[in-house]
C-alpha cells in the first residue's frame, strides 16, 4: 500500500508539473485537455488496479460448487481467495458441523501452505479439540488425521529452524495409529 501511495503522489506532482508547463507553453487548449485528461484516466486506472481483494462469491452456489471454487482458487495459488470461499462456507452454513470441520482444515491447511506455521500449528489444534467433544462421532475424520499429522510435519520444521518452544507434539509425540495412514501421502490435503 506504501508504494502505491508513493506512486500515486509521483503522478500527481507530474500532473502539477504538466499543467504549469501547459500553461506557459504555447500549447493549444485541446491538446492541454487532452494530455490531463489522459493522464487523469491513467491516475484512475491505476487507483481501481492497485485495489484488489478476493472476488464476491455469487449466493447461489451449492455447498460442493463453494468447495470446489475454494479448492481451484488454491491450486491457482489464489489463497486469499480460497480463504474467503471457506469462511463464507461457515458463514452460510452454521449448523452443518461437519463440513464446518473441512473448511476449518483447509483454512489451518492455507496458512500451513503460506509458512504461517505456528498459526496453521493452533489452527490445527483447534480441529483436534472438536474430536474430543461429545459430538465427534458425526464428524469426518480425515481431519483429525490429517491435522495431527500435519501438527507433526509443523513441529519437526519448526524445531528445524529454532523456532519450536513450549508447545511439543501433541500428545508426546504419540499421534495414534490413524495419523501413519497419512504419513506417506506428500500433500495432506483431501481431493474435493
Amino acid at each position: 500500500m506504501a508504494n502505491a501511495l508513493t506512486i500515486l503522489a509521483i503522478m500527481a506532482v507530474i500532473v502539477v508539473g504538466l499543467q504549469r508547463a501547459c500553461k506557459h507553453a504555447t500549447v493549444s487548449s485541446v491538446i492541454r485537455r487532452s494530455l490531463l485528461s489522459g493522464v487523469i484516466a491513467f491516475i484512475a486506472l491505476f487507483i481501481t488496479s492497485c485495489q484488489s481483494g478476493p472476488e464476491e462469491i455469487p449466493p447461489n452456489l451449492s455447498r460442493m460448487e463453494m468447495f470446489q471454487q475454494a479448492q481451484e482458487a488454491s491450486d491457482q495459488g489464489d489463497y486469499e481467495q480460497a480463504l474467503a470461499y471457506y469462511e463464507e462456507f461457515i458463514r452460510r452454513y452454521p449448523d452443518d458441523a461437519g463440513s464446518i470441520v473441512e473448511a476449518e482444515y483447509e483454512i489451518a491447511f492455507l496458512a500451513y501452505k503460506q509458512d504461517e506455521l505456528p498459526e496453521a500449528r493452533q489452527q490445527f489444534e483447534d480441529i483436534l479439540a472438536k474430536f474430543e467433544s461429545d459430538d465427534a462421532n458425526n464428524l469426518p475424520a480425515w481431519p483429525r488425521i490429517l491435522s495431527e499429522k500435519l501438527i507433526e510435519r509443523i513441529d519437526e520444521r519448526m524445531e528445524e529452524e529454532g523456532l519450536l518452544g513450549d508447545t511439543g507434539p501433541r500428545g508426546a509425540g504419540d499421534p495414534g495409529p490413524s495419523a501413519d495412514a497419512a504419513a506417506d501421502d506428500p500433500d495432506p490435503s483431501p481431493a474435493q
